[in-house]
C-alpha cells in the first residue's frame, strides 16, 4: 500500500509539472514523437511523424509512412 501511495504522489507531481510547462509554451511532444519514429525506423519503415494537442493532457499523433 505504501508503493502505491509513493506511485500516486509521484504520478500527481508529474502531471502537475506537464501542466505548468504547457502554461509556459514548453514542447515536450518532440521527444515522444522521436520515440515512435525510432521505432518505426528500426522495423525498417521511414516516416514522419507530428503530434497535436487540442486539451491536456490528450494529444494526438500523426504518422506518415514512406511507401516504397
Amino acid at each position: 500500500m505504501a508503493d502505491e501511495a509513493l506511485f500516486l504522489l509521484l504520478h500527481n507531481e508529474m502531471v502537475s509539472g506537464v501542466y505548468k510547462s504547457a502554461e509556459q509554451g514548453e514542447v515536450y511532444l518532440a521527444f515522444t514523437c522521436g520515440l515512435i519514429r525510432g521505432g518505426l525506423s528500426n522495423l525498417g519503415i521511414k516516416s514522419i511523424v507530428t503530434a497535436e494537442v487540442s486539451s491536456m493532457p490528450a494529444c494526438k499523433f500523426q504518422v506518415m509512412i514512406q511507401k516504397l
